[in-house]
């Protein structure tokens, strides 16, 4: 809905439609809203020859065979699946997948190369496998993947020149700035959502673990976000860059990834710190998301600033990578030595 809101409009306007004439073909009739244009355009204007007749009858016929059919048909059958699922036994649900068993081993291999410690390499392969299982999370999450493109196509679609033009000269344009910092927004996300769960009574055992760093969790927390949703989307993202743009940004990329880091480690810091699934879905605090939204955009227009900044010079650009990643370590081990008492709850 969005895409087709934003988007939509912004193309038909590069084009010419006041000599344009619509031509039938036989594709024309697989398309759903020619239907209802045919059937609109026999109504106003009185056209009831053939090509008029079969849209008219698609556009009764088809929604109404199809409500049939799914009243009569699919949603007996959906019941009858459902019903299964809800009366089988936990015994019968477990089976021994080798996909299952290889993702784990993935996952185990790396938390460990990410983390430091036990504690922190449990709450990284708790995220992560939530974060991949969770249907609630899920579809609080994955929504934003969407936005991502649509956002990247009006980001691209300056100017009124067609798509072609628009192609051609991207370029010679900068806008990877813009796409570098697109996955951030899915993050942001994440990091707000996981905070809550339908199952949060269970958290009791983070207090009844003798844990005296909890920062740990939130450090483990951290990594799996950026490392299971940020790092698949921007390597997506990287590779359009590279195609387009060529192997010329590569710093820039580069900078782009630590820096998407950094973004989200002074977002965690600076916000509440909350341990993952800790909070009841109900207790959230929808005014809130505004104040939220604010503090991610400024928490990102100052490192994108300085980021284009010095890509005006790129010797300049690598030689601040280090420091980069040294800013990023200190903000890590703060994080880190957080105590209970600064543990929102």
């Amino acid at each position: 809905v969005m895409g087709g809101y934003q988007l939509m409009p912004r193309i038909m306007g590069r084009y010419e439609f006041e000599d344009y004439i619509f031509k039938m073909e036989w594709w024309s009739y697989l398309i759903p809203p020619i239907w209802m244009g045919g059937t609109m355009e026999a109504v106003l204007y009185h056209s009831f020859d053939v090509p008029h007749l079969i849209l008219i009858g698609l556009c009764i016929i088809v929604p109404v065979g199809g409500l049939y059919l799914t009243n009569q048909h699919l949603s007996p059958i959906f019941t009858k699946k459902i019903s299964a699922l809800e009366n089988e036994t936990p015994q019968a649900r477990q089976t021994d997948d080798p996909g299952k068993k290889y993702k784990s081993n993935v996952v185990e291999s790396l938390s460990a190369w990410v983390t430091t410690n036990a504690v922190e390499r449990a709450a990284f392969e708790l995220v992560y496998k939530i974060l991949g299982r969770d249907r609630k999370i899920k579809l609080k999450i994955y929504p934003s993947v969407g936005y991502i493109l649509i956002f990247g196509l009006l980001l691209m679609m300056q100017g009124k020149d067609d798509i072609g033009t628009l192609w051609h000269n991207l370029p010679m344009t900068q806008y990877y700035f813009g796409l570098i910092y697109l996955a951030f927004m899915v993050v942001q996300v994440a990091l707000h959502e996981i905070s809550y769960s339908d199952d949060f009574k269970a958290s009791w055992f983070y207090s009844s673990a003798p844990l005296e760093r909890p920062g740990e969790i939130l450090a483990g927390m951290v990594k799996a976000i950026y490392a299971k949703l940020f790092i698949p989307l921007y390597s997506v993202i990287a590779l359009f860059i590279f195609f387009v743009w060529g192997f010329d940004v590569v710093g820039d990329v580069l900078f782009g990834l630590l820096n998407n880091f950094l973004i989200l480690l002074i977002a965690s810091i600076a916000g509440r710190r909350i341990l993952p699934l800790t909070l009841a879905s109900s207790a959230k605090n929808q005014a809130g998301n505004f104040v939220r939204g604010l503090m991610t955009l400024v928490f990102m227009i100052v490192p994108a600033g300085l980021h284009y900044l010095l890509s005006k010079w790129p010797l300049v650009l690598w030689g601040t990578i280090p420091i980069q990643l040294g800013i990023s370590y200190f903000i890590l081990r703060s994080l880190k030595d957080t105590k209970w008492k600064s543990i929102y709850s």
